[in-house]
């Protein structure tokens, strides 16, 4: 029998806990944490770290180094080593033997360590198998500080091949079951296999039976979802114990995913659990397509009750709502029932219908079917599933919805007042063939409908067509109604389009004097208040202009809100309406502002009574479901508002006090836009949006200038805080932060900084800076812990340079654009291993763009001349790269009194306008049978420094750090764009969030062309909807600057669709978030020019969302009001047939077409 290793020793003043959780020493001599955490010796004075990493005499008698790894005991004896190798008495006595017993080898964990070392798993058991109690304990007690240890100093290379040795010990060895417990679950060995368990049970079965059946019930309550960590050992734990399945979710979901036929008769889970299989909250994360299989054979086995399967299968549906399980509908089907089971459960099929995938709704509609047609559907029941279905926006429902009603009707006439109700439902999707079916059906039935229903025909019928509109028109009534439903509406047609002109080329034809979509006339605003997403013209808003407004004319110089659109009054185009009339004009008492009606932008109301921002209700839409102006208060006179949200978002509120703006930015598929404030000076304050957590850019407002980063580190101790927390994923500005820290306090306090990171390099450990045996990994978050090492233990650096000449570098490619980081941090490495030092870092940037102020570098320069410094090389070309592309003339005459080469440099770059633009060419390309993109630069001139050169050298590739990017070019982003056209296509499918840089990157200056268009595409066309999010950003910004490459990015789209490479479907996508938005202008302009392209020639199958991409251009013309003729339109609305590209096609014609 395996001994029992807890109890209490009478000779070791030792209590034991029942529950083997904690140890107490009743004389007060010690305390024992049961996991080995703690040990305090109050009368030795002695306290232990729990990670094994500090020892200190409490009454000062000796006290060791925290980082030393070894701790001396205060009567000198010893005690054992942090990392756990060398263990003996504490007053000479032998580990084994509290009094001095003998026959354990004083030296048994460091064989036991060699073996786990190797990650001998079979050598490890057959250690631990032959050891005695002595020797256990020796183990015991050495393996928490040692698995501590590799933790705290973060040595965790090879570490995953140790983690199963180190679990068959610590089960052989530890005392308690809430030890054993306890280690089995520790982080740092998750990654040891648990697929197999019978070497642990073989172990546990040694133990006692109760001692068992404790251990069975921590083990089992500490399984979580969704690893299931030990499910298996904690499942055979409960059988061989014979104790009670536990009521817990987690490991219940594990049984079910281990559910299996052929054994469960005989299984005590089984017959715990079969009446709740449908209950269990973890079920998604078990295989449900196996465990339907299962099912349908357990109940053709009779061990589960039929009926019981179906209400359960039908309940967790209902409970799930639009996240249930898709494999319980192919399970419910599977079963086949019969009417009268279907029967009584009509009222729950009904309730499916709203909110269930379409695979969930689609047999909910069908079982409902089968009951209407066999005369046992109630009529309430009818009439709830047909309303339910009439708002799916799925089109397969709706066709079934309008195929099944007809059917229904000419069964039943008192079905036409419900019938009637979804068809008018129907007319307001925006799906034309669909509209086309549900009119027809409504013509039908008109002579059995009462008035009620002809009332619902004739008001919803403002949402169609004109034509069909006309035809509802005719036997419902003469339409008045419908036309004044019309006029309000945001999808109303030509008579109530903007004021514009069409493409000469097109032969558009511009109407005089028509008013704006959507447009409310001036004066129509209640007094003072603006509603959220107007946009405003003409003259330049002073005050009270909301977030999210929409400015043009002259440039804004104050109370411009965060995210503003500012557009140029030399701004023309050839494809979308005339720019509106830019004289200036007051609404509501704010001069230059004229704002949008209640429908001219989806979602927005004018608000009604009393004229108090958060108090008037929306007379169109509600705005962030509240019914009212995003709950805005009245601040000092000022208006609080709302900016409108993208993707979903919802947007943040913002507050006008005293003239300024505290904003918040649009928050972009799920990311959360930072709050800004916008000061008399008009400069955007912490403007910078969060992508993923991380801020990705500051938005600069006309007038003013951005403060947006982090502050800079305060003190050396914040210093050694941020470089413990620095780890993958890197952030760019916490390696800015982090560095211009370092080299200013370096300077400043060399010595407090040295002695604030002294616990963090120490014990030094190559593989933190990326120093692995004989490879060497350096990437960026190793090379800025090389730099502080560099400052911290010159000697160690030093150490780790000479090995970087004889160990072989793990390939890695960094792009053009990362290598400058790497460079700036390892010139610090050199300089500080010189002894050099450098006391400011020249490209710290001052905006969030990656801008560094001209006057801020000049200081920066004088300060390096006034020490005798040299600036470093990567850094001084850096901070060249980040100035603005005009600097003003002070600045220049300032940087010619500089005398170092440096400032001699900085001169000369200012006076010659900085770096020139480069030619950027893209353009697809397929080789080996693939479409791919290329891009090609025009080659850098040869006076330019080397770290400049080589940021023209493209490559392909894979990387997670496009996000630092715009950072090193903020004044060329087409550039910039250049080398993510060349990274993005392998991003195309991936979740990891590469595509946000988009968002950033069009916040810097510069001209674009073919670069960004092919890398805009890239992200409009992503599998992801989040990354999808990002390109719909970054086009709204380009749109709201007047900026977007529109013929460029029209081509690239065209090019990369025609070769297979994008699908056109989500880039219909994101031109509709950003019709929506309020970029309707733009679309129409990418979609006319795309559709040439891209719609089939006669006798051509159409490629895939080719009808959408025409509705998409039908929705931006409707509301930007377009006139124009579209020849290969025109062609496509010409051909024979009812297919949806041809109905798409002659609504867009009718729509554009010039009126007669």
């Amino acid at each position: 029998m395996w001994p029992a290793l807890g109890g209490a020793g009478v000779n070791t003043y030792r209590a034991a806990d029942p529950n083997g959780d904690r140890a107490a020493d009743a004389n007060a001599r010690q305390a024992t944490d049961s996991s080995g955490r703690r040990v305090t010796d109050l009368k030795r004075g002695q306290a232990v770290d729990p990670n094994g990493g500090r020892v200190a005499d409490l009454k000062g008698r000796r006290a060791t180094d925290p980082n030393g790894g070894r701790a001396a005991d205060a009567n000198g004896g010893r005690v054992p080593d942090s990392s756990g190798r060398r263990v003996t008495g504490l007053q000479g006595r032998r580990a084994a033997g509290l009094k001095g017993r003998r026959g354990t080898d004083p030296n048994v964990w460091d064989g036991l360590l060699k073996l786990v070392r190797a990650g001998d798993t079979a050598g490890t058991l057959r250690v631990v198998t032959e050891l005695d109690a002595g020797g256990r304990k020796v183990v015991a007690a050495a393996l928490p500080g040692y698995v501590a240890e590799q933790g705290r100093v973060g040595r965790w290379w090879g570490w995953p091949e140790q983690c199963a040795p180190l679990l068959v010990a610590g089960v052989a060895c530890l005392g308690g079951p809430a030890a054993v417990a306890e280690w089995l679950f520790r982080r740092e060995l998750r990654w040891a296999p648990d697929d197999d368990p019978g070497c642990l049970l073989g172990l546990l079965r040694q133990r006692p039976a109760g001692w068992r059946a404790d251990l069975a019930r921590r083990v089992a309550v500490r399984v979580r979802l969704p690893e299931l960590r030990h499910w298996m050992l904690a499942a055979e734990l409960v059988r061989d114990a014979g104790i009670e399945p536990p009521d817990d979710a987690a490991f219940m979901a594990g049984w079910l995913r281990a559910l299996s036929p052929a054994t469960a008769a005989g299984d005590p889970l089984f017959a715990a659990y079969r009446g709740r299989i449908f209950e269990i909250d973890g079920l998604a994360t078990a295989d449900l397509w196996r465990t339907v299989e299962s099912v349908v054979r357990l109940v053709a086995d009779g061990l589960l009750e039929r009926a019981a399967v179906i209400d359960g299968v039908v309940r967790r549906l209902l409970r799930d709502g639009a996240s249930a399980p898709v494999p319980f509908a192919v399970l419910h089907d599977r079963l086949d029932l019969d009417l009268d089971e279907a029967a009584c459960r009509a009222a729950d099929y009904a309730r499916l219908l709203p909110a269930g995938p379409v695979a969930v709704a689609d047999l909910a509609l069908t079982q409902l079917r089968r009951l209407e047609e066999s005369g046992r559907l109630a009529e309430e029941l009818f009439a709830e599933a047909v309303a339910a279905l009439a708002f799916r926006p799925e089109k397969k429902l709706l066709r079934a919805l309008v195929t099944w009603a007809g059917e229904a009707v000419l069964r039943d006439a008192g079905r036409v007042p419900a019938v009637l109700r979804a068809m008018a439902s129907i007319f307001t999707q925006d799906m034309l063939a669909l509209q086309e079916q549900a009119v027809r059906l409504a013509l039908t039935v008109a002579p059995q409908a009462d008035p009620d229903a002809r009332e619902v025909v004739r008001e919803a019928a403002g949402a169609l067509p004109a034509e069909l509109r006309g035809l509802i028109a005719a036997v419902y009534g003469d339409g008045a109604a419908a036309e004044a439903a019309h006029a309000a509406s945001p999808h109303a047609a030509s008579s109530h389009a903007a004021s514009s002109h069409a493409a000469s080329s097109h032969g558009a034809s511009p109407h005089a004097g028509a008013t704006p979509a959507g447009v409310l006339p001036v004066g129509m605003a209640p007094a003072g208040v603006l509603p959220v997403g107007a946009i405003a013209v003409g003259a330049a808003p002073t005050e009270a202009a909301p977030v999210g407004a929409i400015a043009a004319g002259a440039a804004p110089t104050e109370g411009v809100p965060v995210g503003a659109v500012v557009q140029s009054q030399s701004h023309t185009s050839a494809l979308t309406p005339s720019p509106p009339d830019t004289t200036p004009r007051t609404v509501g008492g704010v001069p230059g502002v004229t704002p949008l009606a209640a429908r001219g932008v989806p979602g927005v109301g004018p608000l009604v009574g009393g004229g108090v921002p958060g108090a008037g209700s929306l007379a169109g839409e509600d705005v962030l479901g509240e019914g009212a102006l995003g709950g805005g208060s009245l601040v000092t006179g000022g208006v609080a508002g709302t900016a409108p949200s993208v993707g979903g978002g919802l947007a943040g509120t913002g507050t006008l006090a005293g003239g300024g703006v505290l904003g918040a930015a649009s928050l972009v598929g799920g990311r959360v836009a930072g709050t800004g404030t916008l000061g008399a000076g008009g400069g955007v304050l912490g403007a910078a949006s969060l992508i993923r957590g991380r801020g990705a850019g500051v938005v600069a407002v006309t007038g003013g200038g951005v403060v947006g980063l982090p502050g800079p580190v305060a003190s050396p101790e914040e210093l050694a805080r941020e470089i413990a927390d620095f780890d993958w994923p890197p952030d760019v500005y916490a390696y800015e932060r982090l560095l211009a820290g370092l080299a200013e306090w370096s300077h400043r306090a060399p010595w407090a900084l040295r002695e604030a990171l002294r616990a963090w390099w120490r014990p030094f450990n190559p593989e933190d800076y990326g120093h692995y045996g004989s490879e060497i990994d350096e990437g960026l978050v190793a090379v800025v812990r090389r730099a502080f090492l560099a400052f911290a233990s010159p000697d160690n650096s030093k150490a780790l340079s000479a090995e970087s000449t004889t160990k072989r570098w793990r390939p890695r490619a960094p792009g053009a654009l990362d290598r400058i980081y790497l460079q700036r941090a390892r010139e610090l490495v050199t300089a500080f291993e010189q002894g050099t030092g450098y006391p400011v870092l020249l490209a710290t940037p001052t905006r969030g763009t990656g801008h560094v102020d001209p006057g801020v570098l000049l200081d920066r320069i004088e300060l390096l001349e006034a020490g005798g410094v040299a600036a470093l090389p990567a850094d001084l070309a850096q901070a060249l790269l980040r100035l603005p592309r005009e600097v003003g003339a002070a600045y220049v005459r300032r940087a010619g009194r500089l005398t170092s080469e440096a400032g001699r440099t900085c001169a000369a770059w200012m006076r010659g306008g900085g770096l020139a633009d480069p030619r950027v060419t893209v353009f697809v390309r397929a080789q080996h049978g693939r479409a791919g993109l290329w891009a090609e630069l025009a080659p850098p001139p040869a006076e330019l420094p080397a770290a400049i050169r080589g940021l023209f050298e493209l490559q392909t590739g894979h990387t997670y750090t496009l996000g630092w990017w715009p950072l090193v070019l903020p004044s060329h982003r087409e550039l910039v764009a250049a080398h993510l056209s060349c990274y993005l296509p392998a991003s195309m499918t991936s979740a990891d969030g590469q595509t946000a840089v988009l968002a950033s990157v069009v916040h810097g200056d510069g001209p674009l062309g073919t670069g960004m268009a092919h890398a805009l595409a890239c992200g409009m066309g992503h599998e992801n909807a989040a990354d999808r999010a990002a390109a719909t950003d970054a086009l709204l910004t380009l749109a709201a600057r007047r900026e977007v490459p529109v013929a460029a990015l029209a081509e690239a789209v065209t090019a990369l669709v025609r070769a297979d490479f994008l699908k056109l479907n989500r880039v219909v996508a994101v031109l509709d978030d950003a019709t929506q938005a309020g970029a309707h202008e733009v679309v129409w302009e990418v979609v006319v020019r795309v559709l040439p392209g891209l719609l089939p020639a006669e006798g051509e199958r159409p490629r895939a969302g080719a009808a959408d991409l025409l509705a998409a251009g039908a929705r931006a013309a409707r509301i930007a009001g377009v006139r124009a003729e579209v020849p290969e339109v025109e062609a496509v609305a010409a051909r024979k047939g009812s297919s949806r590209l041809v109905q798409e096609a002659r609504r867009l014609r009718h729509l554009i077409a010039a009126p007669r």
